[in-house]
Order: C-alpha cells, then sequence, then structure tokens
C-alpha cells in the first residue's frame, strides 16, 4: 500500500523531516510515501496529474492536508481513497502524520511490529517496544538510539 501526500513546495522540506522521524528510514526509496509538489507549473489540472502520478506509482491513498487545494473530489470519483488531513502545521509538526500513518500501516513502529511478530509468536506490540526503549532513555536520553535500531 501507498500513500501520495500533495504539499506546497514551500512544505516540502518539513514534510520530508517530519517523514523521516515517523516513517520507516527507506520509506523514499521503497516509495511507499510519496510527497506530490503542488506548485510544479502543468498543462493539466492538478487532479489529473494527481490521479495520473497515483496510476503510474500504484497509489491508492491519498493523504490531502486541510486547506490544500488539489480538487479531492475529482481524485475519489476517479476511484483513489482521499483522506482529509490536518492541517499543514498539525501535519509536519504536530501528531497528525503520525496518527494518519499509523492508521495506514506505514509509520516505522507498525512495519517493526510486523517484521518481529513472526520471530516472537505475536507478542510483540507498541508496549513492549516503548518498554525496550525505555531502557535507552534511562541510560542518558539515548531513546532516538533505540527507535533508530529497531528502524534498521
Amino acid at each position: 500500500m501507498s500513500l501520495l501526500i500533495p504539499i506546497p513546495r514551500s512544505s516540502e522540506e518539513a514534510l520530508k523531516e517530519a517523514l523521516n522521524r515517523i516513517a520507516p528510514f527507506d520509506w523514499a526509496t521503497r516509495g511507499s510515501i510519496h510527497i506530490f509538489s503542488l506548485d510544479e507549473p502543468t498543462q493539466k489540472n492538478v487532479a489529473d496529474t494527481i490521479c495520473e502520478f497515483c496510476e503510474n506509482n500504484n497509489i491508492q491513498n491519498i493523504l490531502v492536508p486541510k486547506r490544500v487545494h488539489c480538487d479531492a473530489d475529482a481524485i475519489s470519483e476517479a476511484g483513489y481513497s482521499v483522506i482529509t488531513g490536518p492541517t499543514l502545521v498539525e501535519l509536519v509538526r504536530g501528531g497528525g502524520l503520525r496518527r494518519h500513518l499509523r492508521d495506514l500501516n506505514l509509520d516505522w513502529r507498525c512495519e517493526v511490529t510486523a517484521r518481529l511478530n513472526p520471530y516472537a509468536m505475536g507478542l510483540v506490540s507498541e508496549v513492549e517496544i516503548d518498554k525496550w526503549l525505555g531502557q535507552f532513555e534511562r541510560l542518558g536520553n539515548h531513546r532516538a538510539v533505540g527507535e533508530h535500531l529497531l528502524q534498521l
């Protein structure tokens, strides 16, 4: 399952930084999450361009932040699942992106759980991950090290 997030070019770097924190480390190279810059000049309307991009990249889900105009109704009518997300600020700085990626099983925690469960016979959950990460916090606030290890 892949996701497309249409966003103005001015917010693209902030979204990439947020995705680097929340999504699996290889989200861009694997193609599980795509960013579509809305400021690119096109001959077609935006909805047609997005639908064509989705068709070429096998994308079914599109997360459209509030107040980002890309004719979501036309995209939905074309058969794509359009998810109305929070505002851009909530998406890149708040918990909005994490919540939507978790719902679509595209955040790094869902991926780690899916990878570990066959070996742990289904015993790995968010609670176990948080307990394991807690040991890195007790060693001097090195939670980022534990998160990086889990992602790898």
